[in-house]
């Protein structure tokens, strides 16, 4: 039997083995309150800490790669590893614009990264891995965000306070606005599929989406006790809100939500599926919830801590066959041999 895994920009074919003998971990990281951030090595079985070197909360983090990982959180805090968390490196607030809490961001590859936070002209990017940051120059003005999805270098959304969208095609050079501000609500989450298909969620349960690219916004119609802080789309139909009082609704067409079965109610603040199987919440008082059936069943992990957890995200290790296998390693090239690949879903 033969096999092939996606490993750093080659192939791996393994010759007679099964699934069993091809080790591909997947690599979590969750962050919270305190400064708090956590590990899993095993695919989610166990969590360990961490030290970042701060005590401000930290809201969300982001993984490039199981070792290049970004954190950001209030206080403007933004960190950095390359290391898997061996060490964290604390990038000045003097290069960052001065916003003075961060609460979300997009991390696309190595060199461009984009924040956004709570102060005047609140989003700032970098297209050389952090040395330095710059801001908009059109259509930002006033804008108070809270969250921001970006697709590419270029095409990204931000929303936020007051039921304020803006969307950008220049990577956050100028920005145009999608949602009228007049007696909105706050919204704490946004995703995007592609640059059609977009979800906004927030303050008093409302749920906006869009189907041409933000120009027009639908509300999705519900009676929900919450406050969303979290969304994640897989495809253009299937998506996951997530918010407060233990709430977990899932779209199947991507304009119905229904409800399923949390198991808790501490507030949940965010959420991140691997895969249309596999997904992953965090919440308050070190809530730590996973499913591996699409949401028909959560199940608590010991994440041991009691700190509120804000953001979680998993990216797949480097993939190795287990000690004793055989494997042969070979660059895709012309006339080379068709291999699969296969890749986990990354959050941006």
């Amino acid at each position: 039997m033969i096999r092939t895994c996606f490993l750093t920009g080659f192939a791996l074919l393994t010759l007679g083995l099964t699934a069993s003998n091809i080790v591909q971990a997947q690599i979590g990281y969750a962050v919270g309150a305190g400064g708090t951030i956590l590990k899993s090595q095993d695919n989610g079985a166990t969590w360990s800490p961490q030290t970042s070197g701060v005590s401000n909360q930290l809201r969300k983090v982001y993984a490039l790669t199981a070792n290049d990982v970004w954190a950001l959180g209030d206080g403007a805090t933004l960190l950095h590893t390359t290391n898997g968390g061996a060490n964290w490196t604390s990038i000045p607030s003097s290069t960052t614009g001065g916003i003075s809490n961060f609460w979300s961001g997009a991390v696309l590859d190595a060199n461009n990264v984009k924040i956004v936070g709570t102060s005047t002209n609140n989003f700032h990017y970098t297209s050389n891995g952090g040395t330095s940051w710059s801001g908009p120059t059109t259509g930002y003005s006033g804008a108070n965000m809270l969250a921001t999805k970006f697709l590419d270098v270029n095409t990204g959304w931000v929303a936020g306070i007051a039921r304020d969208i803006r969307k950008t095609t220049d990577g956050g050079a100028t920005w145009v606005s999608q949602l009228s501000t007049v007696g909105g609500q706050d919204l704490y989450a946004i995703d995007a599929t592609d640059s059609q298909h977009l979800w906004a969620a927030g303050q008093n349960h409302v749920i906006y989406y869009s189907t041409n690219g933000g120009t027009s916004w639908t509300a999705i119609s519900n009676s929900v006790t919450t406050r969303w802080q979290g969304v994640d789309f897989l495809n253009n139909t299937t998506g996951y809100f997530i918010g407060t009082l233990g709430k977990i609704y899932q779209s199947t067409d991507g304009t119905t939500i229904s409800p399923q079965t949390s198991g808790t109610t501490q507030d949940l603040n965010d959420v991140f599926f691997q895969d249309t199987s596999s997904g992953w919440v965090v919440g308050n008082a070190g809530t730590l919830l996973h499913t591996t059936n699409g949401g028909t069943n959560w199940n608590a992990t010991t994440s041991g801590t009691t700190n509120n957890l804000l953001g979680v995200t998993f990216t797949t290790s480097a993939v190795t066959p287990e000690p004793g296998s055989l494997a042969l390693c070979f660059g895709l090239g012309t006339g080379g041999l068709a291999l699969l690949r296969r890749r986990r879903r990354a959050r941006r």
